[in-house]
């Protein structure tokens, strides 16, 4: 075979074919002012605009016009429907419905999805799903922070809320100018107002309830429609249902407030109150009325005081287990255990550290002093002042100075053998006696005569 030739002569241009189409994508042809595309089919009509993802990051269908301006879409599905200005939408699905919504930020998984509506402006969701329903109407769905999964999801109409923590507010709707900070904080809210939950699981079921702020895990859980509380403290208040007007301190305290009756009581400490389903309760310190049920109008400080009691009324207990077992009324008692075992004994003053200790069924006593009647059980009418003063069943008795004790129903004693009041003899040798008394600076002696 010979050697291959040289090459022939170029032949003449073919026919050119044609101008292709400009796009979104290339350049910047009209009402695409300073958009960018990465991505996505679909073309702008607005200005302004940033828009990275697959197909329809802006608008599924390429047919229509999108007016939006000042946005920024990224995911899949984001923004797809959009014609309002001033967005930031990240993620799949990411305000996938907004039409006219305005200023609006939302980043996560159809974060802000059907948003819509010429009021559905100014929030900001992050978080998937968070804010998902927010629809707007009327002057509602806007101002809104929803901040975690699924954070205020189902909120509608609701406004001006604030909710950080996973399913913070999942089922809000129409809930306005509330606080929900924590996981599953304000979980089943409805349309409560006005309330601040803070910590996990805090006003979990509050639905309607209105002006309360619950802080620390499960406080208030069981709330449905109960308004005006403030609790405070680890399970404070966890199981109120209805009660309103309510202030709790402490763990647990209040923990078992239910019904409708458990209103205006205010416990301050660790399981204070725990049990109480009565009204206008004042306990302060650790376990403080702890067993009260029914009781109501019961001031009780002190740790432990009134602590196994459950149906007292208008008793004052003040000092650490004073009062501990009274289920009567109108007791008053004073100091570290006084009137311990009182269970039925009422109208009874005890002041003193132990005054009253063993007294259970005696009424209308007043026992002065460290000790004073600690052994009194049923007496009743008994006036003893003075440091262990008083005795045991006696009753209408009156006894004054340390240790001074009756001997008998309405006997009166004064002093005692250990302490004797001072007495003088008016004669040597005399059984007489003479109790001196000072009177507005003058000595007086009273001539008193042994039996």
């Amino acid at each position: 075979q010979g050697e291959v030739g040289p090459v022939g002569p170029q032949g003449a241009d073919g026919v050119q074919g044609p101008q292709g189409e400009s796009s979104c994508g290339g350049g910047s042809p009209a009402g695409c002012q300073g958009s960018f595309q990465i991505n996505s089919d679909s073309c702008f009509s607005g200005f302004g605009m940033v828009a990275v993802g697959g197909q329809g990051a802006i608008q599924l269908n390429n047919a229509s016009s999108i007016t939006g301006y000042s946005n920024v879409f990224i995911g899949i599905g984001s923004g797809e429907c959009n014609s309002g200005c001033g967005l930031v939408f990240i993620g799949s699905g990411a305000g996938g419905s907004n039409t006219d919504g305005l200023r609006n930020t939302f980043i996560g998984f159809n974060s802000g999805y059907n948003n819509s509506g010429t009021t559905a402006c100014a929030n900001t969701f992050i978080g998937f799903a968070s804010g998902q329903n927010n629809s707007g109407g009327m002057s509602a769905g806007q101002d809104n922070t929803f901040i975690g999964s699924n954070s205020g999801a189902n909120n509608t109409t609701g406004n001006v809320n604030t909710f950080i923590g996973k399913d913070s507010g999942l089922n809000n709707t129409t809930g306005r100018s509330n606080v929900f900070i924590g996981s599953s904080s304000g979980y089943n809210n409805l349309d409560g107002t006005y309330n601040t939950f803070v910590g996990v699981s805090s006003g979990f079921n509050n639905s309607a309830g209105l002006d309360n702020t619950f802080i620390g895990t499960s406080t208030g859980y069981y709330n449905v429609t109960g308004g005006c509380n403030t609790f405070i403290g680890s399970c404070a208040g966890l199981c109120n249902t209805y009660a309103i007007l309510n202030t709790f301190i402490g763990y647990a305290s209040g923990y078992g407030t239910n019904g409708t009756t458990g209103n205006s009581n205010t416990f301050i400490g660790a399981c204070s109150g725990y049990n109480t389903s009565g009204q206008s309760n004042t306990f302060i310190g650790e376990s403080a009325g702890k067993s009260n049920i029914s009781g109501g109008n019961n001031v009780s400080v002190g740790q432990q005081s009134y602590g196994c009691g459950q149906n007292g009324n208008f008793n004052v207990f003040i000092g650490q287990a004073s009062g501990y077992r009274t289920e009567t009324c109108n007791n008053t008692f004073t100091g570290y255990a006084s009137g311990f075992c009182n269970v039925s004994g009422a109208n009874n003053t005890f002041i003193g550290s132990n005054s009253g200790y063993s007294n259970i069924d005696g009424s209308f006593n007043t026992f002065i002093g460290v000790c004073a009647g600690q052994a009194n059980i049923t007496g009743c009418a008994n006036v003893f002042i003075g440091q262990e003063s008083g005795s045991s069943g006696r009753s209408c008795a009156i006894a004054i100075g340390t240790c001074a004790v009756p001997n008998s129903d309405g006997e009166f004693a004064l002093g005692s053998a250990a302490y004797p009041i001072l007495l003088s003899n008016s004669d040597s040798g005399s059984a007489t006696c003479n109790l001196i008394i000072r009177l507005n600076g003058t000595c007086y002696k009273i001539a008193l005569l042994a039996p």
